[in-house]
């Protein structure tokens, strides 16, 4: 297991590295519906996950990482009939960020804070599903806050979690990262040239490499959130998607199926997918267009070292996921 960022902060909480043998029959993975579900196959498109049978209310959340596809799956499922339909995408609330979208701080105490807060007094239903596709519970700053307001959410089971995680490349994702940064005009980055930005990520990756914590980088070292998760998260409430292969219509019969949602026919899924796409492209169209730029194309021996520093970050994932190389 590669020592990545959480490392130390893992042993602080007693959540050091142990076999997922070991993990799976602890009753530390207690978070999360599982019931009689059955572990579906990893493969190229996903891993782990289950086919949610329950019939209680359910918040779907996603183990969020910034830039691997929260928004497009957010806007993909709020469409569907079963899904509560007030809330912002981002709740921003369950591991007591700095900042939130709810009418309070986090994190939450109990469910009705939850659902007071961040869904005007809405609740779901059994049979329906809430959703908070923040991107940020799988970072550094948060994950263990997250986990601990999760913990104390589950005392009361009247509600099920189902838990979401898209990953991408990560050294496309860092990549990407640094260009929202000039793309939303962030101060410092508002007139940044490609080769700025290449300076930006080489000292970005070099500060990390001597253990100092940078979020576009170690956002991309998903095997030390994912293995923290698995801690206290049982795999059948855990999906991991593929962001690559979030076009793939047999991986959204997957999400539905994982989050207890009624499976829409593969034509209706088709085009929802191209009006959420379409929709996307249009705003980020209008996004470069206000910061009169474009998307950073990294020099290729930048984009070299950052696929180097994340190799035997990916090695040790594969292993946990049991899937093929996604990337």
């Amino acid at each position: 297991m590669v020592m990545g960022y959480l490392a130390p902060a893992i042993v602080a909480a007693g959540l050091a590295s142990r076999p997922l043998a070991l993990r799976q029959a602890d009753d530390h993975a207690s978070i999360g519906g599982v019931g009689n579900s059955v572990l579906m196959a990893s493969d190229e498109l996903s891993a782990f996950g289950s086919n949610y049978s329950e019939n209680k209310p359910v918040l779907a959340v996603s183990l969020g990482f910034q830039k691997c596809g929260t928004t497009m799956m957010h806007n993909v499922l709020k469409g569907h009939p079963s899904v509560l339909r007030v809330g912002p995408k981002e709740l921003h609330y369950l591991a007591g960020e700095a900042w939130t979208n709810c009418a309070k701080m986090g994190p939450a105490q109990t469910w009705d804070d939850v659902w007071n807060d961040c869904f005007k007094g809405e609740r779901p239903q059994n049979g329906q599903v809430a959703i908070d596709f923040t991107p940020s519970y799988g970072g550094m700053f948060s994950i263990l806050r997250f986990l601990r307001s999760l913990r104390r959410l589950s005392t009361d089971d009247s509600v099920d979690f189902r838990f979401v995680a898209a990953i991408r490349e990560p050294a496309d994702r860092a990549i990407s990262s640094i260009s929202m940064q000039r793309k939303n005009m962030v101060a410092g980055y508002e007139n940044a040239t490609d080769a700025d930005l290449d300076g930006v990520m080489t000292s970005k990756l070099l500060a990390r490499q001597t253990g100092k914590l940078d979020r576009a980088i170690c956002d991309g070292e998903y095997v030390d959130s994912i293995e923290t998760f698995l801690a206290e998260i049982p795999k059948e409430a855990l999906l991991v998607v593929n962001q690559a292969k979030l076009n793939e219509i047999t991986l959204w019969k997957r999400i539905y199926q994982h989050l207890g949602l009624s499976v829409p026919e593969d034509e209706e899924i088709t085009k929802t997918l191209d009006k959420v796409n379409e929709d996307y492209q249009l705003i980020q169209a209008l996004k470069y267009n206000e910061s009169d730029s474009v998307p950073y194309v990294a020099a290729t021996d930048v984009a070299e070292k950052l696929s180097q520093h994340y190799q035997p970050f990916n090695k040790d994932l594969w292993k946990i996921l049991g899937s093929p190389n996604w990337w």
